[in-house]
Order: structure tokens, then C-alpha cells, then sequence
């Protein structure tokens, strides 16, 4: 999976982010809309790194021919 740069913009006092900008360009020009319309500041996010999980793994394994015998 390839995983890409983006931005995000938190303006004070409203919502969490939750859109990804892949163009910084359009999120400095969101910051500076949502700024303008609310009289606030508004921040640009910059992803940095990120984590995951991988899926699980899947293992192909022999079985013995005969069932164990109890000694």
C-alpha cells in the first residue's frame, strides 16, 4: 500500500479535521478561508509518518499421516 503526504487544516474553535489535502496548496487556501470566515486562527496540518497494522499472516503447515497414539 502506498501511502501519501497530506495536509489538514483545525481551525480554533471548530471541528477536529477530517479532510485529507493532497495538494498543500489547497489546504493553505482552506486555512486561510476558514480564518477569514470565522475571524480565528486556522492551522495547517502536515503528515509526517504514520503506523499500521498488517494483516495477518497466513501459514501453510504439514500434518502427520497417522493421529498420536496414548502411551
Amino acid at each position: 500500500m502506498t501511502h501519501y503526504k497530506f495536509w489538514m487544516v483545525f481551525a480554533e474553535g471548530g471541528q477536529a479535521p477530517n479532510k485529507q489535502h493532497f495538494v498543500e496548496a489547497e489546504a493553505v487556501a482552506e486555512a486561510h478561508r476558514l480564518a477569514m470566515k470565522n475571524g480565528r486562527p486556522a492551522y495547517v496540518l502536515e503528515s509526517m509518518m504514520g503506523y499500521e497494522v498488517p494483516e495477518p499472516m497466513v501459514v501453510k503447515f504439514a500434518t502427520s499421516e497417522a493421529q498420536p497414539v496414548a502411551a
